[in-house]
């Protein structure tokens, strides 16, 4: 059957505007992307981009005499900066917004990765070109399925499950995502590693409205974190869905597109059991843990909504969520990681009108709504209290503005006791994101003997992994949920109630604490 014979019969539109833009950094496999691009049923024009050396006319000729439906072939030589990323935002920014779809692929070899990349690559051209039909299943999806803005490989083995979060590009990332009024989360989420996606233009598009320009990313320099370009690999899904598109995540073994959701790149982690979890952190001779979900679960979807409950409770309006927030945002900057929530409250004071009576009434509630309405993690607790039962030492490490007395009281209501000391960031001045908190901690333990365990991606993982010590992360029950099990037992919960999800996400998890 001939090429326009499949696109017909598989009804893609024949007016459908196609572009593929290939960054081609190593030449020699511009072959391997010709036997892919001929899979593509419907004519399409191809913008290559090269550095400083490669042979342009040769590009452009042999690419033109071997593909059959393409139109046309731009070849343009770029500067080496900002790697794959710049020719799509930069080179070709004007030409490819004049598309419906466009394909972006590169010549990808990750020499820090023990495989060379090569795996990760063919695995990431396979998923999105690996065949006739494949190609005609994920055009046929954009041309039937309008909500959807990207669609990009599922996880490859070669990709650690640290690799879905911002790693050292938080700073980066939130000033993006900001700019486009989209809230920042440090934590795990799915987009397009390695930077290989099919998209609908307009899913983009504010990307291209940026004019980004070669000065925004900084000179190469062999950086495998911590770009713009790493910003800009992240922040594409985010800016798609804020668009109201759904991201596509597809892979070779299994054809069905899934929608905003793969648990492939945390199903080691999330399958983890306690039996796996205690073995690892018993090889140790000190553990420390973090509090909040880690050993502790607030019963709201998060831990700040403590603020609604003392809204509640004291018949308070929405300002006062308001005024609270920005109380701790100007604490936060005032005193760092010495906030405490006595510095939040003399900061409301001076915000609002409350007087320090009332603030102080205010702040007395939050306290008690906090110790009220925290339960165990139960897993976390039997293998805590195995370690403590075995003889180890372990100390907590909690980055909160609560002070070390309200931590210990939560720790002893829900059932933590043994451990040999704690540390609260706002007591000592320091956060787990800070180099000198861990210099005090391992002062007194030996790092080559201690392991960390907490769910915070980028304080209790991404800093000690850096820093070449142990940790183990746990994800937590609201990250469970968002990643694992939203679209199976949880739909008919009303995601705009907080409070109520967390508690269900949290009884379904805790059954015993809950039939307590």
């Amino acid at each position: 059957m001939k090429l326009s014979e499949v696109a017909k019969k598989n009804k893609i539109a024949g007016d459908v505007k196609v572009a593929i833009q290939l960054h081609l950094f190593y030449i020699d496999l511009l072959d391997e992307f010709l036997s892919y691009f001929s899979n593509i049923p419907v004519k399409f024009d191809l913008y290559i981009s090269c550095v400083k050396g490669a042979d342009k006319e040769y590009i452009a000729s042999h690419s033109k005499t071997s593909l059959k439906n393409v139109n046309e072939v731009i070849v343009k030589i770029c500067k080496n900066r900002g790697r794959d990323i710049s020719p799509v935002y930069v080179v070709y920014r004007k030409e490819l917004q004049k598309y419906d779809y466009i394909l972006h692929v590169h010549s990808k070899k990750s020499k820090h990765i023990k495989t060379g990349g090569g795996d990760w690559r063919v695995y990431s051209l396979d998923c999105l070109l690996g065949s006739i039909n494949r190609v005609e299943y994920i055009l046929k999806k954009f041309e039937k399925e309008k909500n959807i803005g990207l669609i990009f490989p599922d996880w490859h083995p070669d990709i650690p499950m640290i690799g879905y979060s911002w790693m050292g590009n938080r700073v980066g990332g939130k000033e993006l995502l900001n700019r486009f009024g989209i809230d920042f989360k440090d934590e795990l989420f799915i987009y397009p590693t390695g930077s290989f996606f099919w998209a609908r233009v307009d899913a983009i598009k504010p990307l291209f409205d940026m004019k980004i320009k070669y000065k925004d990313f900084p000179a190469e320099e062999g950086q495998i974190d911590g770009t713009f370009a790493h910003v800009l690999e992240r922040g594409i899904s985010f800016i798609s869905k804020k668009r109201g598109y759904h991201n596509g995540i597809i892979d070779i073994e299994n054809e069905p597109l899934k929608i905003d959701y793969t648990d492939k790149p945390f199903k080691s982690n999330l399958e983890e059991t306690e039996d796996m979890v205690y073995n690892e952190l018993n090889q140790y001779d000190t553990i420390s843990f973090s509090v909040f979900d880690t050993l502790v679960d607030f019963l709201g979807y998060d831990v700040e909504d403590v603020v609604e409950l003392v809204k509640a409770k004291m018949h308070l309006d929405d300002d006062y969520v308001k005024l609270r927030k920005k109380a701790e945002e100007v604490a936060k900057s005032k005193y760092g990681a010495s906030t405490s929530i006595d510095l939040i409250y003399d900061e409301l004071v001076n915000i609002s009108p409350f007087d320090e009576g009332g603030a102080h009434q205010i702040k007395m509630t939050e306290l008690e709504c906090l110790c009220k309405n925290v339960v165990p993690r139960e897993d976390i607790r039997r293998v805590y209290r195995k370690l403590v039962e075995n003889g180890k030492k372990v100390d907590i490490i909690c980055d909160s503005y609560y002070h070390t007395e309200t931590i210990e009281s939560i720790l002893v209501k829900c059932g933590y006791v043994g451990y040999s000391k704690v540390w609260v960031s706002c007591d000592y001045g320091y956060s787990k994101e800070n180099e000198h908190l861990w210099n005090l901690v391992y002062s007194e333990n030996d790092q080559s003997r201690h392991i960390h365990v907490g769910s915070n991606v980028h304080s209790d993982w991404y800093t000690l992994e850096k820093r070449g010590a142990a940790s183990h992360f746990i994800i937590s029950s609201i990250q469970k949920y968002e990643l694992h099990d939203r679209n199976i037992e949880y739909e008919e919960i009303d995601m705009k109630d907080r409070m109520r999800l967390g508690i269900e996400v949290k009884r379904k998890m805790y059954p015993h604490t809950f039939g307590k």
